[in-house]
């Protein structure tokens, strides 16, 4: 069991939360309910971390750093495969290729340039 204050935690795991989500978003939620009830951003919360999130770690820091980015470019790849499959679902018609740049829309839609990119070759595509 650790004692961090908000601000700490919040400092550490607010990069993490598009990185891993799980355990980090739910630690920066509690930090910022804390901070709602409290006022204070140097009240001290106590976490303790689950024996999945122990192992979790203990197995990520183990990793080299190419075994790192193998992992995470394998994770991106079935993400990528399971967006497809509900996309295929929900619009059958669509061709390997507007399926592919449909999930592509759903990755990158935070950025307008890259979507408006998609759309262009969406456009030729379903000509």
């Amino acid at each position: 069991m650790v004692f961090l204050t908000l601000d700490d935690i919040l400092k550490s795991h607010l990069n993490q939360i598009d990185t891993y989500g799980g355990s980090h978003c739910s630690l920066v939620i509690r930090c910022v309910c804390v901070y709602l009830v409290t006022g204070d951003w140097n009240k001290e919360i106590r976490v303790e971390k689950s024996e999945i999130e122990l192992e979790y770690e203990r197995r990520w820091q183990a990793m080299s750093p190419a075994e790192k980015v193998a992992r995470s470019a394998a994770m991106l790849a079935w993400t990528r495969q399971q967006m497809a499959i509900r996309i295929r679902n929900t619009q059958p018609s669509l061709s390997d290729e507007e399926v592919r740049l449909h999930v592509a829309l759903q990755l990158y839609e935070r950025d307008p340039e890259v979507v408006r990119l998609i759309q262009e070759q969406l456009a030729h595509v379903s000509c």
